[in-house]
C-alpha cells in the first residue's frame, strides 16, 4: 500500500511539474460539441499601464503552431476588481477571430504604474457565444505600452 502511495505521489509531482512548465499556469481551452478541449498556448509578453484606478493589461499568448491569442483587458479597481471591459483575437495564418472578454473571476494583486499583476477566468465570446476559455494566473507585466 506504501509502495502504491509513493507512486502516486510521484505522479502526481510530475503532473504538477509539467503543468507548471505549461505556459507558466495559463490555460486555454476550445469550446467543442462535447464540452472543453484543453490547447497548448504558453504566455508570451504581458504589458501594462495604470492610469488612476484602471490597469489596461494585454496580455500575447501563442502555441507551438504560431498560433497567436492577444487578450487587452481594463481592470477597474473601487475597491474590488472588475473587468471594466475586454476584447480578444485569435490570429491563425490569414484567419482572424475576434470578440468580447467576460470575466468568470478577476485577480489583481496590485502594482503601481507598469508592473501590475492582473489574472483571472475568462470566457472569450464572439456573437455572444462562448469560444475559448482562459486562466490567466496574475502576472506582473515587465513592460509599459501605448
Amino acid at each position: 500500500m506504501i509502495h502504491l502511495r509513493s507512486k502516486l505521489l510521484v505522479a502526481l509531482a510530475f503532473l504538477g511539474l509539467a503543468s507548471g512548465c505549461h505556459g507558466g499556469g495559463v490555460t486555454v481551452e476550445e469550446r467543442i460539441a462535447e464540452g472543453w478541449q484543453l490547447l497548448r498556448y504558453r504566455l508570451a509578453s504581458v504589458e501594462s499601464r495604470r492610469d488612476g484606478y484602471v490597469t489596461e493589461s494585454q496580455f500575447r499568448l501563442v502555441n507551438d503552431g504560431a498560433v497567436e491569442l492577444l487578450l487587452v483587458l481594463h481592470v477597474a479597481v473601487d475597491p474590488t476588481a472588475r473587468l471594466e471591459k475586454g476584447h480578444w483575437s485569435r490570429t491563425a495564418g490569414e484567419r482572424v477571430e475576434e470578440g468580447e472578454v467576460v470575466p468568470i473571476q478577476v485577480e489583481f494583486l496590485g502594482g503601481q504604474g507598469s508592473g501590475a499583476s492582473v489574472g483571472g477566468r475568462f470566457l472569450l465570446q464572439a456573437a455572444g457565444v462562448s469560444r475559448y476559455r482562459v486562466h490567466l494566473p496574475p502576472t506582473a507585466a515587465s513592460a509599459s505600452y501605448r
